[in-house]
């Protein structure tokens, strides 16, 4: 298994993920992500049709890029890692198919909030503040 799928099939909450046949690695300081699957009941229990879901604004980082290309040669360091959440905007990056599934491809600095994979709610994040 490869360290990508390793990574996604650990967590828990994962949308139906099936490991990819090819390696694929974003370019610069882009992202690939997967989006969390969108919400397919209403509170009330009634089903709703694709047209009425909303678009899932929260992602998992399957793949990293290398990072942007500075001025002097060197490239900026990536904040996202694989296993990471993302909130992005609406409409931010790309939704492409890549073996089936449907993945989205964005630069890092379309993401307006970074989740760590090692903190997954404040109370846990509190607890190994306090040791």
């Amino acid at each position: 298994m490869t360290e990508t799928a390793a990574v996604v099939a650990e967590t828990p909450a994962a949308p139906a993920f099936v490991p990819l046949k090819k390696r694929y690695i974003p370019l610069d300081n882009r992202i690939l992500l997967l989006p969390d699957e969108a919400i397919s009941r209403s509170e009330g229990g009634i089903i709703l049709p694709p047209q009425a879901q909303a678009r899932p604004l929260r992602a998992r980082v399957i793949a990293v890029g290398e990072g942007k290309l500075l001025d002097d040669g060197k490239r900026a360091p990536m904040r996202a890692k694989l296993g990471d959440h993302v909130i992005h905007a609406q409409y931010a990056g790309t939704l492409i198919e890549l073996e089936g599934q449907f993945l989205k491809v964005m630069r890092e600095d379309e993401a307006l909030l970074l989740e760590p994979a090692e903190t997954t709610t404040l109370a846990e994040a509190l607890e190994k503040s306090q040791g």
